[in-house]
């Protein structure tokens, strides 16, 4: 076991991690309590590292910091989008008692009043 695999495997468990900010963003349809200059500078930080892991022939690494990016960058596209829409005069409704067969996530935005 090499340090490189240990530094991937700390990068893909970071992954797996971000994927729950992702998921509740998703769930969510807002953007409360966080600020998005963190994970813009975490996800320059890993767009560095697609360069640098390379450099080093770590490619445990580089595998794990590819993950942590693509995470990073679709919460970052979810954080726009949801705050764009919010921004533009829309706001999420939950479904209520629908089931979860027939219907469109769309459906529920509403103008605001």
């Amino acid at each position: 076991m090499t340090p490189d695999f240990f530094n991937g495997l700390f990068e893909f468990t970071g992954a797996l991690m971000l994927a729950r900010n992702v998921l509740a963003i998703y769930r969510d349809k807002l953007v409360r309590g966080v600020h998005w200059l963190p994970t813009l500078f975490f996800t320059a930080w890993g767009f560095w590292n697609l360069y640098y892991y390379p450099s080093l022939a770590q490619w445990w690494s580089f595998a794990g910091g590819v993950a942590i990016v693509a995470v990073n960058a679709v919460w970052f596209a979810l954080m726009i989008y949801y705050l764009w829409r919010e921004r533009d005069g829309w706001r999420w409704v939950p479904p209520r008692n629908v089931p979860q067969t027939n219907f469109v996530y769309s459906d529920f935005w509403e103008r605001k009043p």
